[in-house]
């Protein structure tokens, strides 16, 4: 089933919101990375690295409208 996902991303103090549809939150995430590195042209492995878990720098919610 396909669902709706928002992703909250604070990329060096600025704020980013974007969304997906997504399976999985696992795949609305790489979506997200996606997303980032066409917008902030900048590359994906980079970006990777920056959200990688170990900071609270990003948050991704479920079935939003």
């Amino acid at each position: 089933m396909i669902r709706l996902y928002r992703g909250n991303f604070n990329y060096y103090q600025i704020p980013i919101a974007l969304y997906s549809k997504s399976k999985n939150e696992d795949q609305a995430y790489h979506n997200f990375i996606y997303q980032l590195s066409i917008k902030l042209n900048i590359d994906k492995k980079s970006l990777y690295n920056y959200f990688n878990g170990s900071k609270d720098n990003y948050t991704i919610f479920q079935g939003v409208a």
